[in-house]
């Protein structure tokens, strides 16, 4: 489920929607945010989802709904499986006119759950398993879903809260794709405050206020997935992977690593090959 800080979804212009199978070798998705409501129903293995100060451990069969800019992070250490679909705010503005004054969450209701996840699983057959004239029928199951998270999964906010949210994120886009860009290299909050046309204080409040942890928090969190990437699907030393991605303080980086994913790097990286080769035997 590789992504990006701010996410920007590409879509199927025949659909309007982002839908797609992932299969994850294993993966660290550090914070970010898109403009699209989400929706992941996980089909094998296991996948850990963190928005603010919830989170959740998604297993076979479980679904989970994240709403449209809120700020998530997803972490699994094996392989999965899971079907994700993006509906972008553009497209449920178009359907949904008070979209402004509401707010999503995964359903509780089992008989709710269970009919999102059959309309997902016949949306990807459609696209797996593509007919004739099959995109008009995913169109007739994604207004259907749509139909459901509105009736069943939807509740009212104050529209000024939203938008509130909205401005906030829009100012800090710019900083989040530069530190995307320079993250192998020291960045100062000058110059992101700069880039931002804010000052200093202002800036590091409203990124605290947007993404949840400070930027320099998400400097390091943008770095650490980078290396958990390298750690995992390479053979180069620890030292070399870190100089790699600019992350120069090794002590901070042990004790992030070790909150993280609740062992060294050595011993991740030992274990994640025994379950490897355990899935491949």
């Amino acid at each position: 489920m590789k992504t990006d800080h701010y996410e920007v979804v590409k879509l199927d212009y025949k659909l309007g929607v982002r839908l797609y199978t992932s299969n994850d070798p294993g993966s660290y998705v550090p914070p970010h945010w898109h403009d699209a409501l989400e929706l992941v129903l996980m089909q094998k293995g296991k996948l850990t989802y963190t928005t603010g100060e919830s989170e959740v451990n998604l297993k076979s069969g479980d679904l989970i709904v994240s709403d449209i800019d809120v700020v998530h992070a997803t972490y699994c250490a094996q392989p999965n499986r899971a079907i994700v679909l993006q509906i972008p705010y553009d497209l449920l503005i178009k359907v949904i006119p008070n979209l402004g004054e509401l707010s999503f969450k995964t359903p509780t209701d089992k008989v709710i759950l269970e009919r999102l996840n059959n309309i997902l699983q016949k949306m990807q057959q459609c696209i797996d398993e593509p007919y004739e004239g099959c995109f008009i029928k995913v169109k007739e199951y994604l207004y259907e879903l749509i139909f459901v998270l509105y009736t069943k999964c939807s509740f009212s906010i104050m529209a000024s809260v939203r938008q509130q949210q909205n401005k906030e994120k829009t100012k800090i886009k710019d900083a989040l794709s530069f530190i995307r860009q320079n993250y192998t290299r020291l960045i100062s909050l000058e110059e992101l405050s700069e880039l931002c046309m804010m000052q200093k204080n202002y800036f590091c409040r409203v990124f605290k206020q947007s993404m949840g942890i400070t930027c320099l928090e998400y400097i390091n969190e943008i770095r650490l997935s980078m290396i958990y990437q390298d750690l995992i699907s390479t053979n180069d030393t620890l030292a070399d992977i870190l100089d790699r991605h600019g992350f120069t303080n090794f002590k901070l980086f042990s004790r992030m690593f070790k909150e993280r994913f609740k062992m060294t790097a050595h011993a991740y990286r030992q274990n994640y090959k025994k379950l490897k080769e355990g899935n491949m035997a």
